[in-house]
């Protein structure tokens, strides 16, 4: 089939550089899977409890695949040799996830999605205990978010200077207590509404500010962060400039950009066992 360009109708003209419309630039990088550079094996010796662990979390990967049930490992019995190694195997992925709750949790996807490298830290914020888990999100995460957060909006006398930020407020209000887990996400973009300054700076001060942020590079940048109310959720978009192109609230227990969907696990049991064939059944 052949297109013949038409001379006639919008863009078709010349059009002065001062007149010309300016469009925010989208993301433009996707993240791809790279298998991580692995040292020699000649150059390891004494890392059988990372290669137990290994083939453990390859059980439980398939464990979820089959049957969509999370699990973790504990890595506390591993010295630094061997969590060096497994971190080696795993590398860092897309997601990355900070709670300051109590405990405070750092989460860090790998680039096989769905496994995840937890550590809980003290008071001090140093490391107290580390695990891998496998799953959607880290169970953890889960537990975490089920207690954190305000059971419930309180929406009070609002400003006669707001324009959309009553009804906006009005409808979290209602689809938050009805949220309950797994359940489909109700977003509402911000950004296809009239918001007023006042409008956002209302919202975020009724809203509060939670403890789980999450950063997620799977295409773009997406921060999202969590408000004082629970499963009550900004989520953002940035492109590659860092200007914001989306701008969204989530009624959700976690959105779904920060979970790892059952084929993102299928794809992460082939590549770890890609490595466990080709390289570490080498090792001693």
């Amino acid at each position: 089939m052949s297109y013949y360009p038409l001379n006639t109708g919008a863009g078709s003209q010349p059009v002065d550089a001062d007149e010309a419309l300016n469009y925010l630039s989208m993301p433009n990088e996707m993240q791809t899977y790279r298998q991580p550079i692995l040292p020699e094996p000649e150059s390891l010796t004494d890392i059988a409890a990372a290669k137990e662990v290994i083939y453990a979390l390859y059980n439980a990967i398939q464990q979820f695949t089959t049957q969509l049930q999370s699990s973790t490992l504990d890595l506390s019995a591993l010295d630094a040799k061997n969590l060096a190694f497994i971190g080696q195997v795993l590398g860092d992925g897309e997601v990355k996830i900070k709670c300051t709750g109590n405990p405070a949790v750092n989460i860090q996807e790998s680039v096989m999605a769905g496994i995840w490298h937890v550590q809980i830290l003290d008071e001090q914020g140093q490391v107290q205990h580390q695990q891998l888990a496998v799953g959607e999100v880290p169970p953890l995460l889960e537990t975490l978010l089920q207690q954190a957060g305000q059971a419930r909006l309180s929406l009070g006398e609002m400003p006669s200077n707001l324009m959309n930020a009553p009804a906006i407020l009005v409808e979290v209000d209602a689809k938050q207590r009805d949220c309950q887990p797994q359940q489909p996400a109700h977003v509402i973009n911000l950004s296809l509404l009239p918001i007023s300054e006042e409008d956002q700076s209302f919202m975020i001060a009724c809203l509060g500010t939670g403890t789980t942020t999450i950063l997620s590079k799977g295409y773009g940048n997406c921060r999202i962060t969590s408000t004082a109310i629970r499963h009550v959720w900004w989520v953002r978009y940035y492109n590659s400039m860092d200007n914001l192109i989306l701008n969204t609230l989530e009624i959700v227990d976690i959105p779904q950009v920060a979970k790892a969907a059952r084929e993102d696990l299928e794809d992460s049991e082939k590549r770890l066992r890609n490595i466990m064939r080709d390289y570490l059944h080498w090792l001693s």
